[in-house]
């Protein structure tokens, strides 16, 4: 299936330039990076141009997303001539992989190619239409995205009685019922002795939440867009939060690795909007560099000014800003990376 795709997308560039390629798979493995994941790329691809020979390393994708991008740029860290090939890379992707000169084409037609002192470029071509996922993942509509976020931080959450998992969160007990079902469908979730379930495959269950958070749960938690009337953004350590508020994101990441200067602040909060906004004397702005969300768990962490890691982990790469994936990667390895 991957050769065949390989085959119809670098065909496409025939359109543009004569050539004759061939691809392989790699077999060996290459050493890991500083988080601890394997740099595999998919295969090596050889391109001949005009009595010319360009070897790129290849990464294949369906529909490239911002959170393989802390991947993709280890890879070419690590491999110069690296060359995304996916189904479908949105515009702003697009955009991102070519400013950190990273080549890349899509099935649509869209390219950005060094070959040699030359450069191919295509863009605004129509991204192909995505085919309908199977309507089987319920664990990852918005109730189930709450849960999982719970059982990703603590697993014991997922063996209690359903009706304790239910009144946890305030949902019935047929919903918990249908969102183990289908984690376990999917591979997700296994039972073992005493009716008891452990979670499988973390890692890769945790790359879908952060890939289904952003689109299905996070904009029904938007209490607005503020300014503090009482400090400037660079005195955000200066705003008295109060118990029930948390730092994420960027202030949550300084926080925790003294690396990053938020650019914008994000908060999480169990108060309403009406007395965050009297606590805290914020001036409601649509383009306010102060965004406040409601928090969406039911569990005490170990940090009591920042939310959970995983939440910072998946808000930075969600964002696609470089420098916030360069966070997010140091925040993997050493608050999150042990325990999955």
């Amino acid at each position: 299936m991957k050769n065949e795709f390989v085959n119809i997308v670098v065909n496409k560039l025939k359109n543009l330039v004569p050539l004759d390629f061939e691809w392989n798979y790699i077999g060996q493995e290459i050493p890991k990076n500083r988080v601890g994941k394997n740099l595999i790329p998919d295969g090596k691809l050889k391109l001949n141009v005009q009595g010319q020979t360009f070897v790129f390393w290849i990464e294949v994708k369906n529909q490239l997303r911002n959170i393989h991008l802390p991947t993709i740029l280890d890879l070419k860290k690590e491999f110069r001539d690296l060359l995304i090939l996916a189904e479908i890379i949105y515009p702003n992707l697009r955009e991102k992989l070519k400013k950190e000169e990273i080549n890349y084409m899509d099935l649509a037609g869209n390219v950005f190619l060094r070959l040699g002192n030359n450069i191919i470029y295509v863009d605004g071509k129509k991204d192909m239409e995505v085919k309908k996922k199977p309507a089987t993942e319920r664990a990852f509509n918005k109730t189930g995205l709450i849960l999982l976020f719970h059982f990703l931080n603590n697993e014991d959450f997922i063996n209690l009685p359903y009706r304790e998992i239910a009144t946890t969160y305030d949902i019935a007990i047929g919903n918990v019922t249908y969102i183990l079902k289908n984690l376990e469908e999917l591979g997700y979730v296994r039972k073992i002795e005493n009716r008891n379930f452990k979670l499988l495959n973390k890692e890769d269950l945790l790359q879908k939440w952060i890939q289904h958070y952003p689109q299905k749960l996070k904009p029904n938690l938007l209490l607005g867009n503020f300014i503090p009337f009482t400090i400037k953004i660079r005195n955000w350590k200066n705003l008295n939060l109060g118990p029930e508020t948390l730092w994420g994101a960027e202030p949550a990441a300084n926080l925790l690795t003294e690396y990053l200067v938020p650019a914008e602040l994000t908060i999480y909060t169990q108060e309403t909007r009406a007395r965050l906004i009297k606590n805290l004397k914020l001036i409601q702005e649509p383009n306010g560099f102060l965004k406040a969300y409601q928090k969406f768990w039911k569990f005490n962490d170990d940090n009591v000014k920042t939310v959970p890691p995983i939440l910072i982990y998946a808000d930075l790469l969600n964002t696609g800003d470089p420098r916030n994936i360069e966070t997010a990667q140091i925040i993997y390895g050493k608050y999150i990376k042990e325990k999955l």
